[in-house]
């Protein structure tokens, strides 16, 4: 059976002042990441992951954390 890989580069560094809770949640189970100044390099080496799954206390915490910032992230999500 064929490995097929998506090697992925998140450019450029996303500043930790540019995300909410939530989406930093996020991003960091799909994307593998490392500290770059003040933000974070979001990449992933064979493939994004695709599916997560994240206790539900640890997502309405980010979600409360995020309070009246705008989020940027889509309310719904589609497949493609």
């Amino acid at each position: 059976m064929a490995d097929y890989f998506s090697p992925t580069v998140v450019q450029p560094t996303i500043p930790n002042s540019d995300m909410t809770a939530l989406e930093r949640l996020l991003l960091t189970h799909i994307f593998e990441s490392e500290p770059d100044g003040d933000g974070l390099y979001f990449f992933a080496e064979t493939s994004p992951n695709n599916q997560i799954e994240l206790p539900t206390e640890t997502v309405r915490a980010a979600l409360a954390a995020a309070g009246a910032s705008p989020a940027r992230l889509p309310t719904s999500c589609a497949t493609s």
